[in-house]
């Protein structure tokens, strides 16, 4: 049960790698997107400081609308700046979950996903069928009845059956050249200081949990 439940768990990690995969994809797509807009927020900056100098040279605006055209670019690129530092960061994720020195790839929108047709509890059969999560706390599950199953066989007596059969090639004072015993030995554990009623309801704890991490 062990080997299974490690086996489930190396294909979830597998998975989960895989999500966060396709996760740092869209936020790359994210960041790019957002580059792409303070590069414009950037352009419509500079033509507003263009425009208030104009207004200014015309004398139509005061100086304190060229200063303020001024700081709105300022804010502009530093905003574009904080963008292509967040993108070049993305990309970099990227390619450490990819295994790659780097990751220049200009990302491509994918089509939008189809949502799963069918009722919901026909969802959890399936989840609870192939998600390897579920497989591995339903493995969790039988280990855990393993052990309260382990700890009722304490309370039980230990039975030892031993047989013995022997021969010779000369006869003693019975006139027999072969002997044979058997014996029948029990032991039965009658107090043990409460450890075996403790180490019941631990299991049983274990078992009450592996249920809930299942559901």
């Amino acid at each position: 049960l062990a080997v299974r439940q490690v086996g489930h768990t190396v294909k979830q990690v597998r998975r989960e790698i895989l999500f966060a995969a396709a996760r740092a994809y869209y936020g790359i797509l994210l960041t790019d997107g957002i580059v792409t807009i303070t590069r414009r927020s950037w352009e419509s900056a500079r033509d507003h400081l263009r425009i208030a100098y104009a207004r200014y040279q015309a004398g139509v605006a005061p100086e304190l609308a060229v200063t303020k055209a001024q700081l709105d670019l300022a804010k502009a690129h530093q905003s574009w700046i904080q963008a292509e530092n967040a993108l070049r960061n993305a990309k970099l994720g990227m390619a450490l979950l990819l295994n790659r020195s780097d990751f220049d790839y200009r990302p491509i929108r994918p089509s939008r996903p189809l949502l799963p047709a069918g009722k919901r509890s026909h969802w959890v059969k399936m989840a609870r069928k192939h998600r390897s999560e579920l497989k591995t706390a339903h493995i969790g599950i039988s280990m855990a009845q393993k052990g309260v199953q382990q700890i009722w066989m304490k309370f039980f007596p230990t039975v030892a059956f031993i047989g013995n059969f022997r021969g010779s090639n000369a006869s003693g004072f019975s006139d027999q050249k072969t002997s044979w015993n058997v014996m029948l030995a029990a032991q039965l554990p009658i107090y043990t200081g409460g450890t075996r009623v403790l180490e019941l309801k631990e299991a049983h704890s274990k078992l009450r949990q592996a249920h809930l991490q299942f559901e």
